[in-house]
């Protein structure tokens, strides 16, 4: 939490993941605490470019991505606390919104075939469904062959989440091969593995989209030098923050890539008041949460096109908290318990 000297308040949040990244709660502890607290602290808010600068000076993205998860938690809270001072929402602060909806979809987890077409049946219709796979071909296929059989209505995104060598996923994609409803295949093979990621477009009819694999804007001009995915999915937390997931997003639009929205798991600040408002102002993206997932446009001429949408307007009020203070609701109980006269960045 940021707070001004003339009481405003702005809150930001990150995740750590490190089965997915690099960063553990005791890494962006630390990280916050000692390198970068005392470069926003002191400051306005709207010294954005500032912020950015030291941040990767102190904390310099080199052979790492330089801690972005840490650097998303300031960043956000600094932001919201510039919106809340200029007495905008944050998409308006951004450069307002394209949308008034996103189109959402929902994410089944790894498990039996058959669990995973019930769990798909539980959700409301004509939604987009992203199905989790683990790199077992046969299986694989199986997952995905029994949730088309329970929800005919619905388009289906697959993601692998790096769980696929090249040469084995080749024969998951000949058995899902000419399956209408399967969209596209999120990040198939390891993250550092760019000519795998490369041999899977290659190899396959679907639209491939690079997650794992893409955290900055020189990753996504690498990526699309080599040729070597049709999407790019935007997180904000691996971004860096705000700013970055703008810059990732700008270098795949101008190189032709699709673009996807997501989330990490975050709770009601994270998707709410930072995923939503920043997928409202960019006219090629579209929105999704770790249980709700929402497709970007096509890529290739490969048709991806969600079916159905939902409200994802989001706050009106001030930065991205209602009222001056995120909703309790979609945040957690946490927050109800935050002390009001926090000063500073906590």
């Amino acid at each position: 939490m940021a707070k001004s000297a003339e009481g405003h308040v702005g809150w930001g949040e990150t995740i750590a993941l490190p089965s997915w990244s690099y960063e553990t709660v005791e890494s962006i502890v630390s990280t916050v605490d000692r390198y970068l607290a005392p470069i926003v602290m002191g400051r306005s808010a709207f010294d954005q470019a500032y912020f950015q600068k030291q941040f990767d000076e102190t904390l310099t993205p080199t052979v790492s991505q330089g801690f972005p998860f840490a650097k998303a938690a300031v960043q956000i809270a600094t932001l919201d606390l510039a919106a809340q001072i200029a007495g905008l929402s944050l998409h308006r602060f951004l450069g307002g919104k394209v949308r008034d909806t996103i189109d959402l979809s929902f994410a089944l987890s790894i498990d039996e075939p058959q669990r995973m077409a019930e769990a798909a049946r539980s959700f409301p219709g004509g939604e987009v469904l992203q199905v989790k796979v683990a790199g077992d071909a046969r299986l694989d296929a199986e997952r995905v062959l029994a949730v088309a059989r329970a929800r005919p209505d619905t388009d289906l995104w697959i993601d692998a989440n790096q769980s696929y060598r090249p040469v084995h996923l080749e024969s998951f994609l000949q058995r899902i091969q000419g399956m209408e409803q399967v969209r596209c295949l999120e990040q198939p093979v390891k993250s550092i593995d760019w000519f795998g990621i490369k041999r899977a477009r290659g190899r396959s009819s679907l639209p491939i989209a690079a997650d794992e694999g893409c955290f900055s804007s020189y990753d996504v001009a690498r990526l699309a030098r080599m040729e070597a995915c049709d999407l790019v999915v935007l997180k904000i937390a691996k971004s860096a923050g705000l700013w970055g997931c703008q810059r990732r997003a700008f270098v795949a639009e101008a190189n032709g890539l699709g673009l996807l929205g997501s989330g990490l798991t975050e709770a009601g600040i994270g998707f709410h008041r930072e995923c939503a408002p920043l997928f409202h102002t960019r006219p090629g993206a579209a929105a999704r949460i770790e249980w709700s997932k929402v497709p970007g446009r096509s890529a290739r001429g490969r048709s991806f096109v969600p079916r159905q949408h939902r409200n994802g307007s989001g706050c009106s009020g001030p930065g991205y908290s209602r009222q001056g203070g995120p909703d309790p609701e979609l945040c957690g109980e946490d927050l109800r318990t935050a002390s009001p006269n926090t000063i500073g960045l906590v």
